[in-house]
């Protein structure tokens, strides 16, 4: 009988070690989503503003799309950017010069101090030949 309180302590062992290997097993598993929980948390506070950002922006997409969906638009655009009148009117261009983007030219340098350099052998040459010499 000795051996069968043996066996059957062995079995209650096996089965306690079992339970508390899935218990450990469940446990992490728990911890794992908790922390997987706290970075979405995280990433959702990081992630709000800009959100609100695209929600601000899907609107004004959605305010320009009804704008130039209305019956008025090609009307307004042909007057506005293609410069076309309707009948009877008369299209003015006004040409303003534009701002110039690039600096002014540089002001010409006055020489005042400038030393005349030694005429070359070709000078004395020609004042020869000329007679200026």
């Amino acid at each position: 009988m000795s051996a069968r309180i043996s066996r059957e302590m062995w079995f209650v062992v096996g089965v306690a070690a079992i339970g508390l290997a899935i218990v450990v097993a469940l446990a992490w598993g728990i911890w794992e989503q908790v922390a997987l929980l706290r970075h979405i948390q995280a990433a959702e506070v990081e992630l709000a503003p800009l959100v609100e950002h695209e929600k601000q922006r899907q609107q004004a997409l959605q305010a320009t799309f009804e704008h130039v969906s209305s019956a008025g638009y090609p009307e307004e655009w042909a007057r506005v950017y293609g410069g076309m009148a309707g009948a009877g009117e008369v299209v003015v261009i006004v040409d303003l010069p534009e701002a110039s983007s690039e600096p002014a030219a540089p002001a010409p340098v006055v020489a005042t101090d400038v030393e005349q350099a030694q005429p070359s052998v070709w000078d004395h040459f020609w004042q020869w030949l000329s007679g200026a010499d």
